[in-house]
């Protein structure tokens, strides 16, 4: 076994090496995702390419963003017109497997727009193209963000959900589900018990109150900043202190020109 990985992560990386089968790699924080993922990039003979939906992502795994790697514009692309591109239709004729990481941020329209672009590039009308497709990430830590109300109505429309799990290219064929189950960042038993308790929604107060007192500090004088979940959150919080400034707002607008959907220029809220 090579160093570095333990045999559950070495068995993963097995199933992917040695089948063509389409895989999405799973498990709770610290179980070696990533260091799976990187033994991988370095060590599978296959011809491999990287990417993840997410600028930030796609630099912590050395990858392209979704959208770069094959050419797709931003926002719902359902079965709008993808330019046609020499040497990205080589790049994919040449490949064996493509891996995503942080997938759970991936909707199914993208998913499926990347099932299109690989039928396109290697002529063939099959499930991605006859491409191995292997998936990382973890359902239960990040989720695909919604839309403005058009997008949103459209995955209302025509799909189960915005996941990736739900694309239909699934039902073309088999995603086969490896999970990671051995936490090697933590080693107190009793601190992963609250971690799972937090990941599946089961926190006694008990719980919350050792999680609480642990991180209980005094307010800073200086306001800290808010770290939240939700862009709505954000938002309101945002409009909040911006209100209490002096002075005059001064607004700047954008001017749009050509097919500019969805939120592409900085500024823009959900409603507008």
């Amino acid at each position: 076994m090579p160093p570095g990985l333990s045999a559950e992560q070495q068995a993963v990386f097995d199933a992917i090496e040695s089948t063509r089968s389409h895989i999405f790699v799973t498990g709770r924080a610290g179980t070696g995702k990533s260091t799976l993922l990187n033994h991988l990039a370095w060590h599978s003979e296959k011809q491999i390419v990287i990417c993840a939906p997410t600028g930030v992502a796609a630099l912590n795994v050395g990858g392209q963003t979704v959208h770069s790697l094959f050419k797709l514009p931003i926002g719902v692309i359902a079965d709008r017109d993808l330019d046609d591109d020499a040497p990205l239709r080589k790049l994919l004729g040449a490949i064996d497997t493509v891996v995503i990481d942080e997938v759970s941020m991936v909707n199914a329209d993208l998913l499926d727009a990347v099932d299109r672009r690989l039928r396109w590039a290697r002529q063939r009308n099959e499930p991605f193209g006859g491409v191995q497709i292997v998936l990382f990430g973890d359902p239960f830590q990040l989720a695909p963000v919604p839309g403005d109300a058009d997008e949103r109505a459209y995955f209302a429309d025509n799909y189960a959900s915005m996941w990736f799990f739900d694309a239909k290219v699934w039902q073309q064929t088999e995603l086969n589900v490896l999970e990671l189950r051995e936490i090697h960042r933590q080693q107190d038993d009793g601190f992963k018990a609250m971690l799972n308790a937090v990941r599946h929604g089961k926190v006694t107060a008990e719980i919350a109150g050792v999680l609480n007192g642990a991180g209980a500090r005094p307010v800073p004088a200086d306001p800290p900043i808010t770290l939240a979940t939700r862009n709505d959150s954000v938002n309101r919080i945002n409009a909040r202190a911006l209100a209490a400034l002096p002075g005059k707002a001064q607004i700047a607008r954008a001017e749009i020109s050509g097919d500019f959907g969805g939120r592409n220029y900085p500024g823009r809220s959900p409603s507008s």
